[in-house]
């Protein structure tokens, strides 16, 4: 998908409910998202910001089920507080894809003909130091990968590099 075509999908939304669920990847930065939706059909989630106990940050499998529970209450909650149509940011996605969460809870408890959700993956990319390189290996494909499958549609991700371009045809 081009910015162009989330730019009229969200106008489209703006106007009136859109049938369909629609879970979005954005691959960039929420600032450049913000030059192409309007803040005020928006609420951000951020995964970093869950509720989580303590004693389950330890244990991974317990990690992972309670984000799922806390993500399932968090998805429940801004969904009842919509008035109107709505847009779902979700800040920090790369947890989904780092505990293995699928997008489901997304389909069960927030998207819907007056809502969608754009989860938002940094292009942030990562400088390590050359002493350290020997040490692991780092795929910076590897969030993208893990959604690529779970998307309803393979033209679901929007790169923001993809603005640039658009605008560079433009002139």
């Amino acid at each position: 998908m081009m910015v162009a075509q989330l730019e009229e999908l969200v106008q489209e939304l703006q106007k009136r409910p859109v049938p369909g669920k629609r879970v979005i990847a954005w691959v960039g930065d929420k600032e450049t998202l913000y030059q192409h939706i309007p803040k005020e059909m928006t609420t951000e989630l951020a995964l970093s910001h869950l509720p989580i106990d303590q004693k389950d940050i330890l244990n991974e499998k317990k990690l992972q089920k309670a984000l799922q529970t806390e993500l399932n209450k968090a998805l429940q909650k801004c969904y009842s507080q919509l008035s109107a149509q709505g847009i779902l940011l979700v800040l920090d996605a790369e947890l989904l894809a780092r505990y293995r969460i699928g997008l489901q809870p997304f389909y069960d408890y927030f998207v819907g003909d007056r809502t969608m959700t754009i989860l938002i993956i940094s292009s942030a990319k990562i400088n390590i130091d050359a002493n350290l390189r020997g040490y692991f290996t780092l795929d910076e494909g590897s969030v993208l990968s893990y959604f690529k499958p779970l998307l309803a549609q393979n033209d679901h991700i929007v790169a923001a590099a993809d603005a640039d371009a658009d605008e560079g045809e433009a002139t």
